[in-house]
């Protein structure tokens, strides 16, 4: 099993959604979590970012799983944006990128 999580907007519940690995039983089986019960899993794991969709067609994006990394760190990853000409919009708990390089540039850096 993949032990990467992702992240999709769920428009019936309005809310994120987070599918991640979970022990169940003698086995490890994947299920969707809302992200503010994810959270506290994956900050257990040491995952700061999840990469999350709205549509299969949209924009590269991130949602910050480790509220109090970025808070403590929002001031120079956007320097660092700003430095590297990384495009990316913060709305809410997401990071929206123009392009997949830049996400991953980003991910490289901040993961």
């Amino acid at each position: 099993m993949s032990n990467n999580p992702s992240a999709h907007y769920n428009s019936s519940k309005l809310c994120w959604e987070v599918l991640i690995e979970e022990a169940q039983g003698d086995r490890m089986v994947l299920v969707h979590k809302e992200a503010n019960t994810a959270h506290k899993m994956l900050k257990e794991q040491g995952i700061k970012f999840v990469e999350a969709k709205v549509t299969r067609f949209s924009n590269p994006m991130l949602l910050i799983c480790d509220y109090r990394f970025w808070h403590d760190n929002e001031e120079q990853i956007f320097d660092w944006c700003t430095e590297s000409r990384i495009q990316c919009t913060l709305t809410g708990m997401i990071l929206e990128f123009n392009s997949k390089e830049e996400q991953m540039m980003f991910m490289l850096r901040w993961s």
